[in-house]
This record gives C-alpha cells, structure tokens and sequence, in this order.
C-alpha cells in the first residue's frame, strides 16, 4: 500500500501489511516502526462517536477504583518502571503530568511515591469528575493548551489514540 492515507503517523513509512479485522474495522502494521493502526484512518466524526461510549475507568464503580484493582494497577506499574530501570523512588519531588489520566490511578500511584503536586489532563469529563471526587488534581482538556512545565510526562494508552501524535510528542 503507497496512498498518502497510509502513511504512517509515527514514522513516516508507506509500506503496511494486513494485520486483523475485526468488527468490521480492517487493521494493518507498519513495515517500517511495527505499529498497528486502523485502515483507513477514522474520521473526527468517527473518533468523537467512539469517546462518547470509551468507558475505560469512567464508570465509579471501575474495577480500577477498588482497592484490589489499584493493588494490581501498582504493581503492574512498579514492575513497568523496574523493566525501565527507574526505582520506585525516582519520582519523589518530581513535577508529573499524566496525560489521559482517566479517574486518577496513576496519580493516586505518584501522589503514593512522593511526586510534587501530581497533575492530569484528560479529554472524559466524566473521568475528571471522578479524579476530583478522589482528591487528585486535574482538568478537562487538551494536553497542548497546558502552559506548565513538568520534570516528567505520561502518556499511558495515549499514543495510540492520537491524530497526530508527532506534533503531540514535540509539545
């Protein structure tokens, strides 16, 4: 495939081979990076239709919320940050931002390792609303409107969901 439409958005490359279908939706990877996006690309009328049902750690009563989730969600990160060779205390005093926050986990995770003030940003009101209720500071909106600098920045299961997410990353 060489249409313009299958450029990818992270590398660049023109070269895709077909990955899945699923519900009627054909997928394809990237020769070049190995990244696996939909084809064609949606449209923003498409992708607001989605967001508007996306009930990934909207709901209050998320398995996420739970103690035993958030006991499983700390782990999973603890042991992400040790495959990357960051100690459990390497955030304390640090200035976090985690873009696409949902309800707060990851927050809740550095408010718990020592983080400075963590902040997060997410397009759900709803999860907003619900990260506010815990206590956890954040808003609603664009991660390219916050005129704040942080020592470090999240993205967790945001990539993905970006139009155009080399211009993001340069932010």
């Amino acid at each position: 495939m060489t249409q313009p439409e299958t450029r990818c958005l992270i590398c660049g490359a023109d070269d895709f081979r077909s990955a899945c279908e699923k519900a009627g939706t054909r997928y394809v990877q990237c020769a070049g990076c190995g990244v696996v996006r939909q084809y064609p690309y949606p449209t923003a009328d498409e992708i607001a239709r989605y967001y508007a049902n996306y009930q990934s750690h909207k709901s209050s009563t998320s398995v996420y919320l739970t103690d035993a989730g958030f006991d499983v969600f700390r782990r999973d990160k603890l042991l992400t940050f040790g495959d990357l060779g960051i100690p459990a205390d390497g955030f304390t005093g640090k200035r976090i931002c985690d873009v696409g926050c949902a309800s707060g986990q990851f927050l809740q995770l550095m408010t718990e390792l020592g983080a400075t003030a963590p902040f997060g940003i997410d397009v759900s009101k709803e999860c907003v609303d619900i990260a506010r209720s815990r206590g956890l500071a954040c808003e609603e909106g664009n991660f390219l409107e916050v005129q704040r600098s942080f020592d470090v920045i999240t993205l967790w299961h945001v990539v993905e969901h970006l139009p155009t997410p080399q211009a993001f990353i340069q932010h």
